[in-house]
């Protein structure tokens, strides 16, 4: 009890609710009120005048009736008044308007800008408040831009405790201009064009993820898209990194390293028992997954340490008891049946002497074949199974190696196109349907890569499927990223949690395509 009453004391509850031109209509009837004057507020309106960088000037206006406005022009007390109750933030007093607490309800309110040079002052029947809000623009890519309502790229103002929370609109409108000879290329959702300005009505509310962008372009034009798009790309990309570096990098390393060894690795079949790389991926998957297991379930650092000294030592043990006397050593690029082969000693003749080729006096047309000799061409239904089976080298006019480039640089292009519809979608309407199928490219992928790397002579579609599946992490956390708004925790800790998932499920489903390609060869 005593420690709530202390917070209580220390100036009330933090504010929730932002708003724009905060007490400037309901200042004037309060100390109206206060002074038993009949003085009322007829309508309202503030102006927001955009530099092209830097402090921009708010400018609101009421146009004021009853019997003692004039008091208000002759009296500088009483108009002294009216800026301290417009002004109640700086005596630690709280106002409460509509807003979320718990659900709709009323709650403590503040300023939606850090006022400056706050002035009041009569002009005729009309009240005139002025003040600087610091820092509400800057120049970006030929246009006039503000970021100041864009709340989802977690930049939160001090002391707030409801970033998700729209602005509200003190007055009955808010409008914005930009700098002379610029109009809104840009219009943000709930507000209307109006000439060169961006107007909202009162009532309304300013979405958190608005920007304005003023220029000398169209409406809704490229110019536009093209800012808005730099902007969430530069705040999205090192929450994103932060999450996708580590998936990255490990379906890249084994991407590649199974695309580049496999394919002459399994041109005579593939087994479980031979394969030293497939222990070891399996060693190292069993281990992370043991230890973080036994660290979550048991909080024992120890036996997490055991898990990690032990667990590889049962895993080679186990590759070694079921391996193959002729296993193949890691990285070679034969399959067993090649080094049996390679092994065999020569046949002997009935006479106990080796046979060789030399020795043969009549060679067949195969054997002449192998030892560089031209042997006649074939003819009739062997001529035309010989044309059927010759390989070519070229598919569609295309070289192998051009086929390879083309699939890895359309694969680059693709991910760019992404990331840059997913840039453009600062309102995030559908990156998260993004980060859904991108969370599933590698699943498909690495089945695909499993079955590519048993027909070496697509050497395009592994580099396509190694590509698709090393962007998949930074589609999936730049996604959501975008799609997070201010927890700008939540993203990167999501994509390093699906990768690491991806990962563990993708591995079996390569091999599990690998050993049916295999099998069915």
């Amino acid at each position: 009890m005593v420690a709530v009453l202390a917070l209580a004391g220390c100036g009330g509850p933090a504010p929730k609710t932002e708003v724009v031109c905060e007490d400037c209509s309901s200042g004037v009837e309060e100390t109206a009120d206060a002074t038993n004057r009949s003085i009322a507020v007829e309508e309202s309106v503030t102006h927001v005048y955009l530099a092209e960088s830097g402090d921009a000037r708010v400018e609101a206006r009421m146009a004021l009736s009853g019997a003692d406005v004039d008091d208000l022009r002759t009296n500088e007390t009483l108009l002294a008044s009216v800026r301290d109750a417009i002004t109640y933030e700086e005596s630690d007093r709280y106002d409460y308007q509509y807003g979320y607490e718990g659900g709709y309800g009323y709650g403590p309110s503040r300023p939606a800008f850090q006022r400056e040079d706050l002035a009041v002052r009569m002009a005729g029947s009309e009240l005139v408040v002025t003040y600087r809000a610091a820092n509400l623009s800057r120049r970006r890519l030929g246009a006039t831009f503000s970021n100041y309502f864009y709340r989802a790229d977690g930049q939160e103002i001090p002391r707030e405790l409801e970033p998700g929370e729209p602005w509200h609109i003190a007055t009955d409108r808010l409008v914005v201009h930009g700098p002379d000879g610029t109009a809104p290329i840009h219009r943000p959702p709930e507000a209307t064009v109006e000439g060169d300005t961006l107007v909202w009505q009162g009532g309304e509310t300013i979405d958190t993820r608005t920007y304005l962008v003023f220029g000398g372009g169209a409406a809704g034009g490229v110019h536009a898209r093209i800012v808005v798009a730099s902007e969430v790309f530069l705040w999205a990309t090192p929450i994103a990194l932060f999450g996708a570096v580590v998936p990255t990098v490990v379906l890249f390393g084994l991407s590649a390293v199974f695309a580049l060894r496999y394919p002459g690795y399994v041109t005579d079949g593939w087994s479980v028992r031979s394969d030293p790389l497939f222990w070891a991926v399996l060693c190292v998957s069993a281990t992370l997954v043991a230890t973080i297991l036994a660290a979550v379930f048991t909080g024992s650092g120890l036996l997490a340490l055991a898990v990690v000294v032990l667990l590889p030592g049962l895993v080679g043990g186990l590759w070694w008891v079921v391996r193959p006397d002729d296993a193949a050593i890691l990285g070679g690029t034969d399959g067993s049946d090649g080094r049996e082969e390679a092994t065999r000693e020569p046949a002997e003749s009935s006479a106990g002497d080796p046979v060789r080729p030399s020795d043969d006096p009549v060679q067949s047309d195969e054997d002449s074949v192998q030892l560089g000799g031209d042997p006649d061409p074939p003819t009739g239904e062997s001529a035309s199974r010989a044309e059927d089976t010759e390989p070519t080298g070229v598919v569609s006019g295309i070289a192998p190696g051009q086929r390879t480039l083309l699939a890895v640089g359309g694969s680059v292009a693709a991910v760019l196109v992404v990331t840059a519809l997913v840039a453009a979608d600062y309102r995030a309407v559908y990156a998260g349907w993004v980060a859904v199928g991108a969370g599933i490219v590698p699943l498909l992928a690495l089945p695909v890569l499993g079955y590519t790397v048993t027909v070496p002579e697509r050497s395009d579609l592994r580099g396509a499927t190694v590509v698709v599946t090393s962007a998949a992490p930074w589609l999936v956390a730049f996604s959501l990223a975008v799609r997070g708004g201010n927890e700008v925790l939540t993203a990167p800790f999501l994509a390093f949690l699906w990768g690491f998932g991806a990962i563990l499920v993708g591995l079996p489903l390569f091999y599990g395509m690998l050993w049916l390609a295999t099998r069915r060869r």
